[in-house]
This record gives structure tokens, sequence and C-alpha cells, in this order.
């Protein structure tokens, strides 16, 4: 039996970055994932930059390519923008990365991670 202050279900990048969170705190915390790590996700990975500039920790190594410049297009409107920064508009990240580096910072902060572990129960004592 584990006893900790939070047991967080799924190391997906909310679920990481709140187990990194709380250990930045000093709350005991256990991240579960069903899944051994880093775990292939078919999900986008595009990640804008105002979202990336705000976290906690530096994200290049998950980074795959950057975009400075980008064009919206709105054909139903007729209606075409360009936009160019300094700083990339849109970063690519492969998820299982991405996410696996988010855990990875978590670990560093002492939270412990259990991997291919499917949560089946959980029971809640009220003296601990």
């Amino acid at each position: 039996m584990k006893i900790c202050d939070v047991a967080i279900i799924g190391s997906g990048p909310s679920g990481a970055s709140a187990a990194f969170q709380l250990a930045k705190k000093g709350v005991k915390t256990i991240l579960i994932e069903k899944e051994h790590l880093p775990r292939y996700k078919t999900c986008g990975g595009g990640f804008v930059y105002r979202g990336r500039k705000d976290m906690p920790f530096d994200v290049s190594s998950a980074v795959e390519r950057e975009f400075f410049d980008v064009d919206i297009r709105f054909d139903a409107q007729e209606l075409a923008l360009n936009t160019k920064r300094k700083n990339p508009i849109i970063s690519m990240i492969m998820r299982d990365e991405f996410d696996y580096l988010i855990v990875k910072k978590a670990e560093e902060l002492g939270v412990e991670v259990l991997q291919g572990e499917k949560l089946l129960a959980m029971d809640f004592h009220k003296d601990y």
C-alpha cells in the first residue's frame, strides 16, 4: 500500500503538470499511468508561444519545428491574415517526448511515477 497526499491518474500534460506544481510545494504526490513511458499519442502537437513561454522549464528538447511566419485563411469570409514574429508563433512537438519531459521534471522534484499500472481501486481512510 502506498500512502501519499495526492494521487494523479494519467501522465498527460495536465496530470504531469499538476504533479510538478504540487511537488514544488512539497506535496507528496504519486502519478499513476497505465502505459509505459514515453508512450505514443495520436493527437496534435501544436504548442503556441504564449503557452510555451509560461512553462516552468525549457521544453525545447521536445520541439520538432518552429514557425515564425503563419498564414491564416478563412475561405468562407474570403479573409486572409499573415503574421510574422521574432518568437515562434507555433512550436510543433511530439506528444510522447513532450509529455515524458514533464513527467521527468516532476520526478526530479520527488514525484513517484507508476508506469504500466491501471488504477482499479483506491481506499480512503479518515485517520491518514
